[in-house]
């Protein structure tokens, strides 16, 4: 993905990202699932090798109300490239088909 930033302090850069997913239902309308992203930049301001720049993780459940409505509270962890100096957040998702 190409990021185009506005502010005068940040470099437009190429973001790559691999995403690797699973879930599991624990009931009829209830699953867990996770995330693993690693992430690489390239571009203006960025170091051009092929390090992993930051990992994204993310692990939440999925409650199905109904065949439209999901809704999904996770917890969301990233990290730097070297597995340190983590932030993390809750987060929720909600979601409807049309």
């Amino acid at each position: 993905e190409y990021r185009h930033h506005e502010s005068e302090t940040k470099d437009n850069n190429w973001r790559y990202r691999l995403i690797a997913k699973t879930s599991a239902n624990l009931g009829d309308n209830l699953s867990l699932w996770g995330k693993v992203q690693p992430r690489w930049e390239f571009g203006t301001g960025k170091e051009d090798d092929f390090k992993i720049d930051d990992i994204k993780n993310q692990l939440g459940l999925k409650f199905k109300f109904n065949e439209q409505v999901n809704f999904s509270p996770y917890v969301e962890y990233v990290t730097d490239k070297d597995f340190k100096n983590g932030t993390a957040l809750l987060g929720t998702a909600l979601t409807f088909k049309f």
